[in-house]
């Protein structure tokens, strides 16, 4: 039985668990369109040409990875887009595709959403090759996935019956220090079309994890344990015994909160019998090196960036994760929506895959992924239905964003409205009436918005509709819906914005409406209950 069969990961900043466990490789069909898990290798050069200095031994290696998608799309003739996932510390490819529970594997559950993801395991991450612990580092790491995203690019990903498989649109998504490395390579060489960050922040790392990660160090300093495939210098994280790990169940319930109790048990009975990682000591200790040159180099990222904000997060404090937007400043298009939006919403943990929000979560980064163009041709993420209203609210009972380290308000951009206010200005109302439809063969939505604050001195019209998605939301079945498009704003062309809004006709609830405005070195925000009016949605 190889390792692959065994595995399902969990991984951590700075270091962290995780573990494998039972999977396999058959394949999985979906209603319209059998979704395929494909194993595949790239030959890479174990080099660090990155912004993040540290050691590498500069010899090849091979990383084993999984294509998953719908079959229609990779086999077919039409332009491609993937997402790359990246994960962090003790873990492997399972840290995203979770099997041992249905409905966790993010892979197959994105490719039911028409998305293609590669699934990579790191190098000293079984089972692709073992370098030396101490010769593999956050820096190598990340050119290690430039390589790859140079071969998906051209000449394509092989196959097993040598088909080559070309992608024009790549978005990297690294979970934990998986997305220390997505930054670097972001910055080291802007490559990609998008960038996703999860449960890492360059700040606000909390004091068990500066614990762990300085025990850990220790260890490797003094020249670790040997990997499963014999290569020297790697260590686990935390520093303990799968025994005593297993048995600790304060602090399993700690890391792996807001879980269904069915996966919890998965997770503990996998550490308990010995399926977790060890981890290169160089990796462990050159993330201190990476989150300095993260600090200095993000600006320079221009591409969409999405980063989620978990309120449950073991590893990092709420405010590291909510400043990790403002680093971010070379972007014209930073979203960092909160997973636990309402009161009603159950917490999101670091492991926000196999968490109890995981379904939102995938939501949430499938329209990420629509609205900015990164689908495969022929792929449309619409939901069939209509979604119209019309009424006013109170925008200025928000508060402007902030720095929460500092406590000034942001200098994000030049605003539509006034500079360093990220959100409507106080003390006036918005107007807004919309509709949008869509039908299945539809090639887009139809339909219209117009939207006017008249204290911030915005005035939008939409000119197309791009995506219209209906989902369930606080308020019940098919009470939440959003949709995006292009507006003019103001006179000014090309403004993107995204409407949220929600349903709720039960008595004693009030509908919702929120939209956000991007464009060139700019942006507005506002969200209210309606004081006059009424949405309404249908599916």
């Amino acid at each position: 039985m190889t390792l692959r069969t065994l595995v399902t990961g969990l991984c951590a900043i700075l270091g962290l668990l995780a573990i494998t466990v039972a999977g396999n490789d058959s394949r999985v069909a979906g209603a319209a369109d059998a979704i395929v898990e494909l194993p595949v290798s790239f030959q890479v050069v174990n080099t660090n040409t990155s912004g993040a200095a540290c050691p590498s031994d500069g010899l090849p290696y091979t990383v084993e990875a999984h294509l998953v998608g719908p079959q229609s799309i990779i086999y077919g003739s039409a332009q491609r887009a993937i997402t790359v996932y990246v994960h962090g510390f003790s873990s492997s490819e399972p840290n995203w595709s979770f099997k041992l529970v249905p409905g966790y594997d993010l892979p197959v559950e994105m490719a039911k959403l028409g998305h293609v993801s590669l699934v990579i395991n790191r190098l000293g991450y079984s089972p692709s090759d073992h370098p030396p612990g101490f010769e593999s580092c956050i820096g190598s790491a990340a050119d290690v996935v430039h390589q790859i995203i140079g071969q998906l690019r051209s000449p394509g990903a092989r196959l097993s019956d040598g088909t080559r498989v070309v992608f024009s649109r790549v978005a990297l998504a690294g979970h934990d220090t998986g997305a220390t490395v997505a930054e670097v390579e972001a910055y080291s060489y802007k490559d990609i079309d998008g960038l996703f960050i999860s449960a890492f922040a360059n700040t606000g790392f909390t004091q068990k994890i500066a614990e762990w990660s300085f025990k850990a160090g220790a260890v490797c300093l003094q020249g670790g344990q040997p990997s499963d495939r014999g290569a020297p210098n790697y260590h686990f994280f935390p520093p303990v015994s799968d025994q005593e790990f297993s048995q600790d169940e304060a602090l399993l319930r700690e890391i792996f909160p807001d879980t269904d109790e069915t996966v919890f048990q998965a997770i503990k009975q996998a550490i308990a019998t010995g399926q977790r990682q060890l981890n290169p000591c160089g990796d462990i200790n050159s993330v201190p090196g990476a989150v300095a040159s993260d600090l200095a180099r993000l600006n320079e990222i221009t591409v969409p960036v999405l980063i989620f904000v978990t309120d449950h997060d073991f590893a990092f404090s709420k405010d590291g994760l909510d400043r990790e937007r403002t680093f971010f400043t070379g972007s014209s298009d930073v979203s960092s929506p909160h997973l636990f939006d309402t009161e009603d919403t159950p917490h999101t943990p670091h492991f926000w895959m196999w968490g109890l929000t995981a379904s939102k979560a995938r939501e949430i980064e499938s329209d990420w992924l629509c609205a900015r163009g990164f689908v495969s041709e022929g792929v449309n993420c619409s939901t069939p239905g209509k979604v119209s209203g019309g009424g006013q609210i109170d925008p200025g009972t928000g508060e402007p964003a902030t720095d929460p380290l500092t406590g000034q308000v942001l200098q994000l951009a030049t605003m539509l409205i006034q500079p360093g206010s990220a959100s409507a200005s106080a003390g006036g109302q918005a107007n807004f009436g919309f509709v949008a439809h869509y039908a299945s063969g539809d090639a887009a939505p139809s339909g219209n918005l117009t939207y006017k604050d008249q204290g911030a001195g915005v005035d939008l019209r939409a000119t197309s509709l791009q995506m219209l998605a209906i989902s369930d939301g606080a308020c019940g079945t098919n009470s939440h819906a959003r949709f995006t498009g292009n507006a003019t704003v103001n006179g000014s062309a090309n403004q993107s914005f995204v409407v949220e809004v929600d349903d709720c006709a039960q008595p004693g609830s009030t509908d919702n409406f929120r939209i956000t405005v991007s464009g060139p070195n700019q942006t507005y925000e506002a969200e209210g209950k309606l004081i006059d009016g009424n949405i309404s949605i249908h599916r």
